[in-house]
């Protein structure tokens, strides 16, 4: 199994992003340095039925894309939550997946137990199951 690692700093900031929304799903960019986790970019969700779908809005995706392009960064992740269920792709997320490059890394907010966070590879109608470790050191201080 694929493993990565993500800096906590950045599961907090997508963790804390979904628990402020609990009743829409959130989604944004994961971007990195050099191969290497470095920010979180939170883009609005405009789907017409927010509390089970998302949809980036197209300005702010495209300016994110921008703003990494800018800053040498590549696209490492796309993150979204799945506010009443499980952290696995759904048939929407895996048919309008579109960056088979991407780490797909999803949030279910589980009602009042804690959120759980999980990565997927998502290519060709396919999905499989990626370890995701956690490095509280990484990303700080670069």
């Amino acid at each position: 199994m694929e493993r990565v690692v993500l800096p906590s700093h950045l599961i907090e900031q997508m963790l804390a992003q979904a628990c402020a929304s609990p009743h829409a799903e959130i989604c944004g960019l994961v971007t990195a340095r050099n191969g290497h986790p470095s920010r979180c970019i939170a883009v609005r969700n405009v789907a017409p039925q927010p509390q089970r779908l998302f949809s980036m809005d197209p300005q702010q995706q495209i300016a994110a894309m921008r703003s990494m392009r800018e800053q040498g960064e590549e696209l490492y992740g796309i993150y979204h939550s799945h506010p009443q269920g499980p952290a696995e792709p759904s048939t929407t997320d895996i048919q309008q997946a579109a960056y088979p490059e991407a780490l797909y890394l999803i949030i279910a907010l589980n009602g009042e137990r804690r959120p759980q966070l999980r990565a997927y590879r998502i290519s060709d109608g396919k999905t499989r199951a990626v370890q995701l470790l956690t490095d509280p050191a990484e990303g700080h201080g670069s």
